[in-house]
């Protein structure tokens, strides 16, 4: 069974922010932090109980490569 991973306004406008942050770095590293963040939430579908509760009913999923 998949979940579906809802992701809040402020929160896409705070990942696409920081897409263009790592690409002003490195031509190309925006496209691979987003391609990063599909594979997190990819597998956040399959496992939702990942990582530690934050607070209740909120989890926290950090990205290995990313400081994210």
């Amino acid at each position: 069974m998949s979940w579906k991973v809802r992701v809040r306004r402020e929160a896409d406008l705070d990942m696409m922010t920081a897409a263009i942050w790592y690409e002003t770095r490195r031509s190309g590293l925006g496209t691979e932090f987003l391609g990063a963040l599909d594979t997190l939430f990819d597998s956040l579908a399959v496992v939702p109980h990942r990582g530690p509760e934050i607070r209740p009913g909120v989890r926290r999923a950090l990205m290995r490569r990313f400081d994210y």
